[in-house]
């Protein structure tokens, strides 16, 4: 792009200015051609015949290189909210001034369109409504790029917590069913460590689990006769037989008395393999 002396400066002459929708086609007389956006063109009063100066076409760039930016920023902003460090990240990914972008990012601050705050509101609303502990929502804050300073703010009530775990528990709890008592409540808790609850909150949630001792001592039964006839076929040596039955039992979950319980009771216990080897 040339430009041509007026007067004292150097200056482009707008030869034509072409409305295209979204964006304006400015043509100057050197037929170079850039596109602006409608408010661009308006906050620098451009029409055809005016003279536009090196210094001019510079800050024209600049300000269409601007709304560019806050059009995308907005943009993201209005599908779901992020923090100033996840926009930067984005904007910087797309545009590549970054002294630009960081000015963007600042103006929309003050603007507030950009609000860390905010986010960290609609976001606890959503964790209180969808039953997230206190560690998934400070390591959700941390890994967003929220300062420490926001994070170390957030407070959290032991009672809501207790209310929060005791309605994921309860909306958890009959996934598991099919298990015996001890691998349902190891179930839990995991799931809800991964929610986000401290131990002390998950062990007194679940307390409210309670054992069906009929149902618990038929799994035992099933799990017992099972293991009995594998050990029984596989080894010559019945106390050893009898050790890994019994371990293979303690590892479902079942207690050793509950074990010992059902082996004494068990007519044909010691019988079985002799049963198998004639």
């Amino acid at each position: 792009m040339q430009l041509e002396g007026a007067g004292n400066s150097l200056n482009l002459i707008i030869k034509d200015i072409k409305d295209k929708g979204t964006k304006y086609i400015v043509t100057f007389n050197d037929d170079t051609k850039i596109k602006i956006s409608p408010l661009v063109l308006a906050d620098f009063n451009l029409y055809a015949g005016k003279e536009v100066s090196e210094e001019e076409l510079n800050k024209l760039k600049k300000e269409e290189e601007k709304d560019e930016i806050k059009k995308y920023v907005k943009t993201l902003v209005n599908k779901k909210p992020y923090t100033e460090r996840d926009l930067l990240k984005k904007a910087l990914a797309k545009f590549k001034n970054y002294h630009l972008v960081i000015e963007v990012i600042r103006e929309l601050k003050v603007s507030h369109l950009i609000d860390d705050e905010e986010f960290i509101d609609n976001y606890m609303d959503y964790f209180d409504k969808n039953n997230f502990g206190e560690y998934f929502i400070i390591n959700f804050f941390r890994s967003s790029g929220l300062k420490e300073d926001l994070i170390k703010k957030l407070h959290f009530d032991e009672e809501n917590e207790k209310k929060k775990a005791l309605n994921y528990f309860e909306s958890i709890k009959n996934k598991f069913v099919s298990s015996n008592f001890a691998k349902q409540k190891r179930k839990i808790y995991d799931r809800m460590l991964q929610r986000g609850f401290n131990i002390s909150v998950i062990l007194d949630v679940l307390n409210n689990l309670k054992i069906n001792e009929e149902v618990e001592n038929e799994r035992l039964r099933k799990d017992f006769k099972k293991v009995k006839m594998k050990y029984f076929i596989t080894n010559d040596n019945q106390v050893d037989a009898n050790s890994k039955i019994i371990n293979k039992l303690i590892n479902k979950g079942y207690s050793l008395d509950a074990i010992n319980a059902l082996i004494d009771s068990d007519d044909d216990f010691d019988e079985t393999k002799e049963k198998l080897n004639d």
